[in-house]
């Protein structure tokens, strides 16, 4: 059902969160910080300067954004990890990114205004988004990634970054937020295809305050990590009356229910072979699997 291209669905997000508003939900429904509560749409401005680490095979920051609060500059960095294992180098990676921001910020001043007493760089706010179903286990702090931290205390360098794990959040938290955002993390959590399409109708009969522009961008998102048939079946869900929805919802997972139970009865069938070629009775077959000796002569 989903595509598992790992970059059309890391281009798919970073596109996504090009949108002002959707980027700001992101940070306001996700990041449990108060400053997330000051910011506006009309604050964000993205930076579309590239900031590529040739020490991590040219790995590239994802999305980065810039922001004043109380008069104050600060840039969000945020890393798409939307792959299914564990990046264990996230401390250092992100140690570099914050450095090479830092030198381009500071390319914009004369040495001299650096020196002042009052000079001060932007805060840098590290933000991984994960979607991978093993459990985040690399550490979230710099600190953890230095030898003798622990003796050396506060004289060694150390930030901690914000990590968003889409599947983290239970189905009910991610219904109760209603908003864009939480429509993605509900489809792109690790589930099968039938709960997929009766999230999609949840989505289309729950997230009815999501303005015309929200609902593209979701649609935009589904229409490129989706293939066919599954995806013109979810965009006419998103496009249906609640009447609509809950008829092609309970259709189409009866047919895919019918569909997987056809897959694993064949399976079994395969195996029951399989026993009898390897010289089991066919009384013991039938006792194990519970399938009838029509079953197995009938079946493929």
């Amino acid at each position: 059902m989903k595509k598992d291209i790992h970059h059309i669905h890391d281009k798919t997000y970073r596109s996504f969160f090009e949108n002002k508003e959707i980027f700001l939900e992101l940070l306001q429904s996700f990041v449990k910080e108060t400053w997330t509560t000051e910011l506006k749409a009309e604050q964000l401005i993205e930076d579309k300067s590239h900031y590529i680490l040739r020490d991590f095979e040219e790995a590239e920051a994802d999305i980065v954004y810039r922001a004043t609060i109380e008069g104050q500059e600060v840039v969000f960095c945020i890393l798409l990890e939307l792959q299914s294992t564990v990046d264990y180098s996230m401390p250092i990676r992100l140690f570099y990114y914050i450095a090479e921001i830092w030198r381009k910020y500071l390319k914009g001043f004369e040495k001299e205004a650096v020196k002042k007493k009052d000079f001060k760089l932007p805060a840098v706010i590290p933000i991984v988004l994960y979607n991978g179903d093993k459990l985040w286990t690399a550490a979230t702090s710099f600190k953890d990634k230095i030898q003798r931290a622990d003796l050396f205390m506060e004289h060694v360098i150390d930030f901690k970054y914000i990590l968003i794990n889409v599947n983290d959040y239970s189905k009910e938290d991610l219904i109760a937020i209603q908003n864009t955002v939480s429509a993605v993390f509900l489809l792109d959590q690790k589930i099968d295809s039938i709960e997929f399409i009766k999230r999609a109708a949840l989505v289309a009969t729950e997230f009815r305050t999501l303005s015309a522009e929200h609902k593209l961008k979701l649609k935009d998102w589904l229409d490129h990590i989706m293939e066919e048939p599954i995806r013109q079946v979810v965009l006419n869900l998103l496009e249906s009356s609640e009447e609509e929805v809950n008829t092609m919802t309970a259709n189409i997972t009866k047919t895919l229910q019918e569909e997987r139970e056809q897959a694993e009865r064949s399976g079994e069938i395969k195996v029951a072979k399989k026993m009898l070629a390897k010289g089991m009775s066919l009384e013991e077959v039938l006792e194990i699997t519970g399938l009838s000796k029509q079953d197995i002569e009938g079946g493929e």
